[in-house]
């Protein structure tokens, strides 16, 4: 019992049972009956109490300096969720948690000093609620913007994609262009090109509606290949009036 053990400790004429019998008080109250009974008579016993009760006096303060620290970083954080300065706020969320993290580590090391009294840890102080939720906020916005300027990133790569792909549209026809002029240059029979021309047109003209049915394409791309297509057209036209005329028509 510790009312016994705390008469002993306190009153007891030899010295090691007061010290035995003060080691297995663990109440506070049991303890400073001990230290109020052995103050002036066992200076030893008075002293090991007395570090004892200190030990649980500075746990609780550590307990009140972690939940004003908590607090403290709560109202620090709340204001991030909504801010328009958005200047390193990773950063200083990462610096809000690392500061929340060692916080409760110091409450986390208060408890086997209670233990010894038989007491609960300390509970984690109001503001911990608080305080995760407004960094809870802020990192679904940093997601937000993570995502964001991902999905910025994702449909500049797909717009370049496409670009890439009819420009290469453009490059076909331009390399038709430079195939049909270099025959022609060449003395090829008219006859002969015309047909493989049209067909090649035939082509490219349809690959070309397919790639801008869902979207038109850049402007100077588009005016790039409408300037081949023309140019290739006036070819054809070339061709059938040189057939109708039985003479080649005069060079551009």
């Amino acid at each position: 019992d510790e009312d016994v053990l705390a008469e002993i400790a306190a009153h007891h004429r030899l010295a090691p049972i007061r010290a035995a019998a003060a080691e297995r008080v663990i109440s506070e109250e049991a303890l400073r009956r001990v230290a109020k009974g052995v103050r002036e008579r066992d200076k030893d016993v008075s002293r090991s109490v007395r570090e004892r009760l200190d030990a649980l006096r500075d746990a609780r303060k550590e307990g009140d300096a972690v939940g004003a620290r908590i607090e403290q970083l709560a109202q620090e954080a709340a204001p991030l969720a909504t801010t328009e300065d958005t200047n390193h706020l990773a950063e200083r969320v990462d610096f809000l948690r690392r500061n929340r993290d060692e916080a409760l580590a110091r409450l986390s090391a208060t408890t086997p000093v209670l233990a010894r009294f038989a007491l609960s840890p300390l509970a984690p102080p109001e503001a911990l609620g608080r305080l995760d939720e407004a960094l809870a906020a802020v990192d679904a916005r940093l997601q937000a913007v993570k995502d964001a300027a991902e999905a910025e990133q994702a449909a500049a790569a797909a717009a370049e994609a496409r670009r890439g792909e009819l420009a290469g549209f453009v490059d076909a026809l331009e390399l038709l262009l430079g195939q049909v002029d270099g025959r022609i240059a060449e003395g090829s029979a008219v006859t002969a090109e015309r047909g493989p021309l049209i067909a090649a047109l035939e082509m490219e003209d349809a690959r070309w509606r397919d790639a801008i049915e869902a979207a038109p394409a850049p402007t100077d791309v588009a005016a790039r290949r409408d300037e081949l297509r023309t140019r290739l057209a006036a070819l054809v036209a070339a061709f059938d009036a040189w057939l109708g005329a039985g003479e080649p028509p005069a060079p551009e």
